[in-house]
């Protein structure tokens, strides 16, 4: 399963926040996402016309739920505050508009709903939206803020530094797809280094797989304490190599990684 880009990332999130709908329909030239989507098996999706440019999804398969809840996992960690239900769901909608409207080469402007105040503040006082006011209500939204498209687009926030190591595409869709960890296990937050070598030495990878594990994990360790970023992604890469196919592997690294990324 590959690595999703920025587009799909959006797609995903925006499919699963509609999810209510019983057949959700997307048009113009950014639609793609949501095909390609379907291809690595993320959501039941097809064309609607001959054209291409109509696409219908019926719903977001288990492993497209199972991505989502790693980036909620991986935003949490980076201290990206979570939306209410109905906010996330105004913001993801205001981005795909403005998504469509670049794809197109128009400029984006959107009249405000009275009915979506209350989200429309909460994204204004959390800097997701830029809004023009009038009369203590929202008169037009501008765009959505480049901190409304990290939380849209799954891009997690750098933190003195910090690169996007948890979302990074290797990791989440190797890792997480290939070896289906399970979601109880991505919630963890007490997983500890002793944790990931007894995981280690109980599965069932070979001798030469385990050496590497361990060799990554160590690697993750101290490239860790002295916030080494480069040194931490070139572990953590050695580690999701064998995690990909070793379920068990995976079950504990991926919560660890969260967890020591969240320290640096």
């Amino acid at each position: 399963m590959k690595g999703l880009t920025d587009e799909e990332e959006e797609a995903l999130g925006l499919a699963f926040m509609n999810r209510g709908d019983d057949l959700q329909t997307y048009a113009g030239k950014a639609a793609k996402a949501f095909i390609q989507l379907a291809d690595a098996g993320m959501i039941d999706a097809e064309y609607g016309s001959m054209s291409g440019n109509l696409v219908l999804v019926r719903k977001v398969l288990p492993e497209g739920r199972r991505h989502l809840e790693l980036v909620r996992e991986s935003l949490l960690a980076a201290g990206v505050e979570s939306l209410s239900a109905d906010t996330e769901r105004v913001l993801r909608n205001l981005a795909w508009e403005e998504t469509c409207a670049r794809a197109a080469g128009r400029v984006f402007s959107h009249a405000a709903d009275e009915g979506l105040l209350e989200a429309y503040k909460e994204l204004s006082r959390k800097k997701m939206i830029g809004v023009t006011w009038a009369d203590n209500t929202a008169y037009c939204i501008h765009g959505v803020t480049d901190a409304g498209w990290k939380y849209v687009r799954a891009l997690v926030p750098a933190k003195e530094g910090l690169v996007e190591i948890i979302n990074n595409p290797q990791f989440t869709q190797q890792v997480i797809g290939s070896a289906n960890a399970s979601s109880s296990a991505l919630a963890s937050a007490n997983v500890t280094i002793s944790d990931a070598y007894r995981a280690i030495r109980d599965s069932d990878a070979t001798d030469e797989q385990k050496r590497a594990a361990e060799d990554g994990i160590g690697e993750m360790e101290r490239a860790a304490a002295q916030g080494d970023l480069a040194a931490f992604a070139a572990g953590m890469e050695k580690v999701a190599s064998v995690a990909k196919s070793v379920g068990a592997i995976a079950s504990v690294v991926v919560p660890l990684v969260a967890k020591l990324v969240g320290g640096m």
